[in-house]
């Protein structure tokens, strides 16, 4: 089954969107751009009703993760364990996880010399692997 969507998500100020990874679990959607701009947005589109006008707005949570300050280089989904990790251009690196209702830091991982290019889970969710 495919699914088109047609909704803007905001962003803060000038923010430039350059990563975008979905987690299909879950059915989020997760967001990193410039100025260490991140958010995570759930869709739903099997429950959802229509509004008043009779539209259906899909996006049932939004939530901006504050915590970096340079360009999103990556961002990855656990999907089994329902965490999301980014890394930025100083080399930090964030999981974080979703409990109560909340997207709030499990880790930070400050690398300071060097930058992650890329970052892995294990198939079992346990293991993180950044190169």
């Amino acid at each position: 089954m495919y699914t088109c969507l047609f909704k803007k998500v905001t962003v803060h100020n000038s923010a430039k969107i350059n990563r975008l990874a979905c987690n299909r679990v879950n059915q989020c959607i997760g967001i990193g751009g410039s100025e260490g701009f991140v958010k995570v947005v759930k869709i739903d589109l099997v429950s959802n009703k229509p509004d008043q006008t009779g539209k259906v707005n899909p996006l049932t949570f939004t939530q901006n993760l504050v915590q970096h300050k340079k360009k999103i280089l990556t961002l990855v989904w656990n999907d089994l364990y329902e965490k999301l990790t980014t890394s930025d251009e100083e080399g930090i690196i964030i999981v974080w996880k979703f409990e109560n209702n909340l997207w709030s830091v499990e880790m930070v991982n400050n690398r300071e010399v060097s930058f992650v290019t890329d970052i892995k889970w294990s198939k079992q969710g346990v293991y993180l692997c950044f190169v």
